[in-house]
């Protein structure tokens, strides 16, 4: 095969593949997932967990006794922020 019928050939390929890619059905997707099941699912084995507002508010509210741990990555302190407490 000369080069010219190479190049036709792989712009026919990208273009009808980019065809196919553009022209994709939407589906009806039915999630299982709930947001009581997502909350069961992150609490601890002893059944503990305090969202940001809940968290923040002990932590205020016993800033003596309490000892906050910041677990999250560093990137995640970055773009979300962090706090002095």
């Amino acid at each position: 095969m000369n080069k010219n019928a190479v190049k036709t050939i792989n712009v026919l390929t990208f273009c009808f593949v980019m065809l196919i890619a553009t022209n994709s059905f939407a589906v009806d997707i039915k999630t299982t997932i709930t947001k009581d099941s997502l909350k069961k699912k992150q609490q601890t084995e002893s059944n503990l967990y305090l969202n940001a507002k809940e968290a923040y508010s002990v932590v205020k509210e016993n800033s003596g006794k309490v000892l906050f741990i910041d677990v999250r990555t560093s990137a995640e302190v970055e773009f979300v922020g962090w706090t002095p407490l």
